[in-house]
């Protein structure tokens, strides 16, 4: 996206050095740009910090969504530095793995955790050639992109002040308040992201910019019924709670 962004440039640098009538709008794409990746970078890596609370969610995450990154490039765009960095993001993630999952001995910290949240942006970043290609990327860490919105939302709605911790995420309520081991929480993410990028790749080939929005929309409307019904209290299947 940003190579569609430096594109238009080139393309229009030209034009709006001839009519300087048009120079308000190019300061103001420009801005809305500059702004645009800004805050997804810095949302990123936030967002992959406040979802780093139970054992292996974030290492786990890591392996996934740095793996699918690669095998996007090698099969839909091309082999650049950034396919290496996301095998090497995904190797260092896996081998960390043993020693904070199932039983944490090592903790990744916030350094840990908001290094690989903005190195996945700028992964994002620098091969997002199209509005496809930036859907497809978000789609591998879409499970901490919706945990963080819908729990926002919810905080927002309760009139809670969303700058101060708390302990409200999905996952923290499947652990802390339904009683369900790390293991299964972290896996069941890890599953359920693995199904939202797969079948993004998928849905790719079809080069359709809105089936794309679509799906991506509906993934996004399950995991908030998910989230809400627990909330609620309400009995979820999949997952047996522990014996108090």
């Amino acid at each position: 996206m940003h190579r569609i962004y430096c594109s238009f440039l080139n393309c229009h640098i030209p034009f709006f050095i001839s009519n300087i009538s048009f120079f308000p709008l190019f300061l103001f794409l420009y801005i809305i740009f500059l702004f645009f990746w800004t805050m997804f970078i810095a949302a990123t890596a936030n967002f992959y910090n406040f979802m780093d609370g139970i054992n292996g969610i974030a290492a786990l995450s890591g392996v996934i969504c740095f793996l699918l990154s690669a095998l996007f490039n090698v099969f839909y765009s091309s082999i650049d530095p950034f396919t290496f960095i996301s095998l090497v993001a995904a190797g260092a993630c896996m081998g960390f793995l043993p020693m904070n999952f199932p039983s944490a001995r090592v903790f990744m910290g916030d350094v840990g955790s908001l290094f690989l949240g903005f190195l996945f942006a700028s992964v994002v970043l620098v091969n997002s050639f199209s509005i496809n290609e930036f859907l497809v990327y978000i789609s591998f860490l879409f499970p901490f992109y919706c945990d963080e919105i819908t729990t926002m939302a919810v905080r927002l709605y309760s009139g809670d002040n969303i700058l101060h911790a708390h302990r409200k995420h999905l996952y923290q309520l499947l652990v802390n308040e339904m009683g369900i081991s790390h293991l299964k929480v972290t896996i069941f993410y890890a599953m359920v992201q693995a199904v939202y990028g797969i079948t993004m790749l998928i849905f790719y080939s079809f080069s359709d910019t809105l089936l794309l929005i679509m799906v991506l929309f509906l993934f996004f409307v399950l995991f908030a019924f998910f989230s809400f019904a627990v909330r609620q209290g309400k009995k979820i299947p999949f997952f047996i709670r522990k014996s108090p």
